[in-house]
């Protein structure tokens, strides 16, 4: 108590810390632990450079020297006994060890800036290393530890220390990375460029000084091929890809056994599969699958994927051949990898390229084979139902429409493919081929089909009104008749439908026809007409189609009666058949016109066409009408009633000649030459064969010569 109060009342008295060791030395007499911790870490802290006695007697040497004498014992213990407590309390898990670190290390720092080279200063500096770690103070331990580790006092610890600095300088990164600092993402593939080197941070170059000098130290360490992978991935993570690859080929080289190797080999091709140097991958795929790195199931591993990036690589290279448009290279490119490697995650997409190129070059049977294999071969393949869709194209373009149909059925039937978005389209493909390979039924139930599956309302529609039309070609003209009633009760009225609504009823009007009910058949005939006008079609247009012809066919009834006339009768009957023979003569004229208002050139020849007919037809059955049997043959009123009937032929016959050539000459007009325009020819053959002479058909199995 006496030299307490002493200190308290002359704290900057020369003889202080004689005063406080005697302090200390009275505590241990009296075995109190505690009191002489406490004046020990006084006698260590209070008379250091810097403290207010050191600068109160600095005037003194002699006193100086003698004070850091007694300073450094004290802090040395004072260190061990903190760094002591420290242990045992994180060792128990005790929170309160973080405090004794950092008093510790405050006493390491003291002892060691006094005495940075006694015998004992070497094992202190690790140790203050270590009390710096375990109180959260990374970087200055980091920087101790290396000053162990390089130090040429003593070597003991150097293993350590190395150690030590790798894990200093990762716990610093980690306390960096919380306030926002990251290390940029290892290069790979999709990785944006550019790749231009980018500076290292000095943080990061000391950690990667670290991660060297541990392997130099300990070379033999089982941790040393790691922090050679991890100093050549900082290099790497930079883009410095030269320096990073001489690191990772001397871990392939010194350590091919172990796993790190692997992931060595990973990052080099890696950095070249992000700088897309195909060559360079391919070429490093290889050599790596040469070297065989690595042990146990990783090592496996490694090599399943090495072959996947190989063929990844040839995938990628007939991509380029693809897009340059040299797609016969491609497409062989592509199927040799399915062929050599047919598990590979590209192998579906390969095949679709090779499918592909072989459109692009006109080899459709090849394009199916190729489609075909992949829903045969990957049948869980995302593109297998887009892969029967363009098989079936395929085949319908190279003619081979029954194998068109099976490939659109599976597609269309199977319940693999029940969810598939080509599914409709497939129906509909059905049925359109169908129609051409003259299977009418089926082709119109799968129209019906299709009708039900899509929710395109207006493809249903179309759909319904096919589904009636390839009937129409059978000889059931009742179920045809019935197909387009429904449509016309479904989508006659609807706008959209306006065009296939006046089809369907001159449709039905035929269908009836055939059926010889001309009763029918003009109802709808007519119906067409006013249909057309309902709807406010326009003249002129493919829509006026269906009403010139439902006006032509009305005609043709009146030609019909026309034709039905015969002039056999004499006197009165005579006279009455001559009426009717002319008047159903001027209905069928008068009905022919009719059909021109609509403006269809095609329509106008027919109309032309048939009108000269029936002129003809007339005056042939005019010169027919036999004589009155008063009229004694040859004599002079014979032959004047006959004159009289020329006379009238004549007219009529020219009527007939005069509306074949306007056929003729309407369709030179518009460069048209259909049965109307040759049957017109035909005719006025007959009578100007100098004017209208006969014209050769051509053969339609001539083949253009072949001059190659």
């Amino acid at each position: 108590d006496i030299w307490r109060t002493t200190l308290t009342r002359w704290p900057l008295t020369p003889a202080a810390p004689k005063i406080q060791m005697r302090i200390m030395q009275a505590y241990n007499l009296l075995q109190d632990e505690a009191g002489a911790r406490q004046a020990r870490d006084a006698l260590a802290t209070n008379y250091l450079r810097g403290t207010e006695w050191f600068y109160a007697n600095e005037g003194d040497p002699d006193v100086v020297e003698e004070a850091l004498a007694l300073a450094e014992e004290a802090l040395v213990h004072t260190a061990i006994d903190h760094h002591n407590t420290a242990q045992e309390l994180r060792a128990a898990g005790d929170p309160g060890a973080r405090a004794e670190y950092e008093i510790a290390a405050r006493a390491y720092a003291a002892y060691l800036e006094r005495f940075p080279d006694t015998p004992t200063s070497y094992e202190n500096r690790y140790n203050y290393a270590e009390s710096l770690y375990y109180s959260d103070q990374f970087l200055p331990a980091a920087e101790q530890y290396a000053q162990v580790r390089d130090s040429n006092l003593d070597n003991r610890l150097q293993e350590d220390a190395a150690t030590g600095a790798v894990l200093a300088y990762e716990a610093h990164l980690d306390q960096e990375r919380a306030k926002g600092f990251a290390l940029p993402e290892m290069p790979k593939k999709d990785t944006p460029g550019p790749f231009d080197a980018v500076e290292m941070p000095a943080l990061v170059m000391a950690m990667q000084a670290a991660y060297d000098a541990f392997v130099r130290v300990r070379p033999d360490s089982e941790q040393t091929p790691a922090m050679m992978v991890l100093a050549g991935e900082l290099s790497q993570r930079y883009y410095h890809f030269e320096d990073a690859e001489q690191r990772f080929v001397q871990v392939l080289d010194e350590h091919c056994d172990e796993n790190a190797a692997i992931r060595a080999g990973t990052a080099i091709v890696d950095g070249y599969v992000a700088r897309e140097d195909l060559k360079a991958v391919q070429a490093w795929s290889e050599q790596l699958a040469e070297r065989g790195c690595g042990s146990g199931e990783e090592k496996e591993q490694f090599a399943g994927k090495l072959k996947t990036l190989g063929n990844a690589v040839r995938f990628k290279e007939a991509m380029l051949l693809y897009e340059a448009e040299e797609y016969e290279a491609a497409a062989d490119r592509f199927v040799a990898l399915v062929d050599q490697a047919p598990t590979d995650p590209n192998a579906e997409a390969a095949l679709n390229n090779a499918a592909v190129c072989y459109e692009n070059i006109g080899r459709f049977a090849s394009a199916s084979q190729t489609y075909r294999r992949i829903y045969t071969d990957y049948p869980d393949s995302e593109s297998a139902d887009d892969a029967l869709l363009r098989t079936g194209f395929n085949h319908s373009r190279f003619f081979e429409f029954d194998e068109a149909v099976q490939s659109y059925l599976v597609l269309a039937e199977n319940d693999r493919y029940k969810d598939s978005e080509h599914r409709e389209v497939a129906l509909r493909n059905v049925a359109d081929l169908l129609d051409n390979l003259q299977d009418y039924r089926r082709s119109s139930d799968f129209y019906l089909r299709y009708a039900d599956k899509t929710t395109d309302d207006a493809q249903a529609g179309e759909a319904l009104f096919r589904a009636a039309k390839v009937l129409g070609k059978t000889k059931d003209h009742s179920a045809t008749i019935e197909a387009y009633q429904v449509f016309l009760g479904r989508y006659g009225a609807k706008p959209e439908h306006a065009e296939r609504a006046v089809e369907a009823e001159l449709r039905i009007g035929q269908a009836y026809a055939a059926q010889g009910n001309r009763k029918k058949a003009e109802e709808h005939y007519l119906a067409t007409v006013s249909s057309f006008a309902a709807k406010g079609l326009e003249m002129a247009t493919t829509a006026a189609d269906y009403p010139a012809e439902a006006q032509f066919l009305l005609a043709e009834y009146a030609l019909a009666d026309v034709l039905s006339k015969k002039l056999t009768s004499t006197g009165k009957k005579l006279d009455k058949e001559t009426k009717e023979l002319f008047d159903a003569l001027i209905a069928a004229t008068g009905a022919y016109d009719n059909v021109f208002p609509y403006r269809r050139i095609d329509w106008v020849l027919a109309a032309m066409y048939r009108r000269g007919y029936a002129f003809e037809t007339t005056a042939i059955a005019v010169r027919e009408a036999p004589v009155p049997k008063k009229l004694k043959e040859y004599t002079e009123p014979w032959f004047a009633y006959k004159d009289i009937l020329e006379a009238f032929a004549v007219r009529t016959e020219t009527k007939a000649i005069q509306l074949y050539e306007e056929t003729v000459k309407r369709g030179k007009e518009f460069n048209i030459a259909n049965e109307w325009t040759r049957s017109a020819r035909e005719r006025l053959n007959i009578y100007m064969p100098e004017e209208y002479p006969l014209l050769r058909t051509p053969a339609l199995d001539l083949q253009l010569e072949d001059r190659r």
